[in-house]
C-alpha cells in the first residue's frame, strides 16, 4: 500500500482478526472516520448482530 493511501472497511461484530483479516504490508495509520454502529441480520445463525465502518490513511 503506497503512502497516503485510504482503507474503508467494515469490522463485524465476534470478528476473530488473526483469522479473518490479513494483509500484505504492515500499516502505520491514522484513524479518519469511524461510522456509528449499526445493526444487521446474521443469515446464518438467524441473530442480530452488529457492525461498524471505518477508514484508515497509510502514513508509512
Amino acid at each position: 500500500m503506497w503512502k497516503g493511501s485510504k482503507i474503508e472497511a467494515t469490522l463485524y461484530e465476534e470478528l476473530e482478526a488473526l483469522n479473518h483479516i490479513t494483509m500484505n504490508e504492515d500499516l502505520y495509520g491514522a484513524l479518519v472516520g469511524v461510522g456509528e454502529l449499526q445493526p444487521y441480520h446474521d443469515e446464518i445463525y438467524g441473530e442480530m448482530r452488529h457492525k461498524i465502518n471505518f477508514s484508515l490513511i497509510n502514513l508509512g
